[in-house]
C-alpha cells in the first residue's frame, strides 16, 4: 500500500514537467496561430 502510494507520488512528480511544458507549447501555439491569422487578414 504505502509503496503504492510512493509510486503514485514519483509519477506525478515525472508527469508534471511534462504536462507543464505540453501547456507551454499549446500557449505558444495559439499565440502563433493567432499572429498568423491576423497577418493573413490584414
Amino acid at each position: 500500500m504505502f509503496r503504492n502510494v510512493l509510486l503514485h507520488i514519483s509519477l506525478v512528480m515525472v508527469m508534471l514537467p511534462q504536462v507543464k511544458l505540453s501547456l507551454k507549447l499549446l500557449q505558444v501555439g495559439r499565440l502563433i496561430w493567432s499572429q498568423e491569422r491576423k497577418a493573413s487578414y490584414s
